[in-house]
């Protein structure tokens, strides 16, 4: 795989990969069973052509975002809806032309933000995998082809027409992936012995910024203050250096870049909280609870959100449409995490062999250890406690299986030579070594299971915004 033009090229698949979403959408059928879209429009009569295309992005959860956008949250159900994300699409929209009706503003807008950051957030993504192997130097023709087939996988997400309709995956990837970018450049800046510097302060707390304002437009972007937590608890490994000023230094930034994390997750429970629980008939029964979380409430109490809630035989169907997902999150994390009980890296034409003592982790490896385990926690969490169906939209957020089926394709079978193979190449143990690529039957294996699951990934994508254009699930 040779590219000279990777991102003339990633702009050519954007552009490919949206026409043709918005085609499968336009060429729906109409609004099915449901008919919230057309009460929604009642509220603001339109007969435009463009509206009526626009309505057929406003489908299940985006009701109620530009909804809740155009006129603020009313009922307490709706908190369950992004705060940061409603209050995104309200102030684009005060940008557009009064000559535009208002909901369709707000549809505009949320749809503009969508593209847009599914877009940028390509490019982060690409820079974020070159910045985790080579920061400091001129990339390896192998980790640019990485980095061009990580971000084209995201470009092709299973997520779909959610990154293009009026919803906040596209924007939380994005701000996901700056943090990640930002983690990552700092991290390099402390292992390479420079944490008492304002390049490491600066980069660790933006990235604690940036997952911050993730977490305010979907909640689980609050996982991604693990990398922090892992940080601030590995300093306590060493207590020799505990008392040390670079110890000192780096726990006050990671504290202040946790605290920013956190605050993301706070701040529209408290907004919801002066609301609701600042008078004196009608308390709600959240607000008297430790800690009065109206968001945990609203998802438990509206959208039976919960420990095993979704465990029915009436959702079997989405249980098995979530699995190959699932599979491959967990897979891919527990590879880094977990290399001997890894699955991903099986093969039928694997071989046992004898164990060999592990190598010490590189810079890489410790980066990549702390972005497997958001995503290991975040697949458990969805199939115990989610519904489950909405981890093929979600899962955008989520760079290591991206890298890993990408992985695949660059290093294995007919894939270029690298500095190592798919599984060492992630997990960094065999950093610096120049060996010849996998051409072997479990390479070609390999590198066949990764296509199935980019087809697998463009079949879903095309399917689910035709149903979802005719308000059919799965959503």
């Amino acid at each position: 795989m040779t590219l000279n033009r990777p991102v003339q090229t990633l702009i050519l698949l954007f552009i490919a990969w949206k026409t043709c979403l918005l085609l499968v959408v336009s060429l729906s059928p109409g609004p099915g069973y449901d008919s919230s879209t057309d009460l929604l429009f009642g509220q603001f009569p339109s007969t435009s052509r463009a509206d009526q295309l626009l309505s057929k992005l406003v489908r299940w959860d985006a009701v109620y975002f530009t909804n809740i956008a155009e006129r603020g949250y009313q009922y307490e159900q709706e908190w369950a809806f992004g705060w940061g994300w409603t209050k995104s699409i309200s102030g684009v929209a005060q940008l557009l032309p009064s000559s535009i009706s208002a909901l369709s503003r707000k549809i505009i807008a949320g749809t503009l933000l969508a593209t847009l950051s599914h877009f940028l957030s390509v490019f982060v993504l690409y820079h974020l995998i070159l910045s985790i192997f080579q920061p400091t130097c001129r990339p390896a023709a192998s980790h640019e082809a990485l980095a061009f087939t990580t971000a084209a996988l995201h470009v092709c997400s299973p997520a779909g027409v959610f990154m293009l309709a009026p919803y906040g995956e596209a924007s939380t990837s994005l701000l996901s992936f700056v943090g990640l970018l930002l983690y990552t450049r700092g991290a390099w800046h402390d292992m390479n012995g420079a944490a008492v510097g304002f390049g490491y302060l600066w980069l660790t707390i933006a990235a604690g910024i940036s997952f911050g304002l993730a977490t305010t437009i979907r909640s689980n972007g609050i996982l991604y203050g693990i990398p922090f937590l892992w940080d601030f608890l590995a300093i306590f490994s060493r207590p020799r250096d505990l008392f040390t000023a670079s110890a000192i230094f780096r726990l006050t930034v990671l504290g202040i870049s946790g605290l920013a994390v956190a605050v993301g997750f706070v701040l529209p429970q408290w907004t919801a909280y002066t609301q609701y629980c600042y008078t004196d008939s009608d308390v709600r029964p959240w607000c008297t609870k430790l800690p009065p979380s109206i968001y945990t409430f609203v998802q438990e109490h509206y959208w039976n959100v919960g420990f095993l809630h979704y465990w029915t035989l009436s959702n079997i169907p989405l249980f098995l449409l979530a699995s190959p997902i699932l599979i491959l999150l967990i897979s891919t994390s527990t590879s880094i995490l977990f290399p001997r009980l890894s699955l991903f890296s099986s093969s039928p034409a694997s071989s046992p062999s004898a164990p060999t003592p592990p190598a010490p982790p590189s810079p890489s490896h410790r980066i990549l250890l702390r972005l497997a385990l958001p995503q290991l926690i975040l697949a458990i969490l969805v199939l115990t406690s989610f519904h489950v169906q909405i981890i093929n939209r979600i899962c955008s957020a989520y760079p290591v299986w991206y890298l890993a089926v990408a992985a695949r394709v660059v290093f294995s079978g007919n894939g270029i030579a690298g500095e190592s193979a798919d599984r060492d190449e992630l997990q960094g143990s065999q950093n610096g070594k120049v060996v010849k690529r996998d051409s072997s039957a479990n390479g070609t294996y390999k590198r066949k299971m990764a296509e199935w699951i980019f087809r697998g990934s463009v079949i879903y994508a095309f399917v689910q915004a035709g149903l979802y254009a005719s308000f059919l699930p799965p959503a």
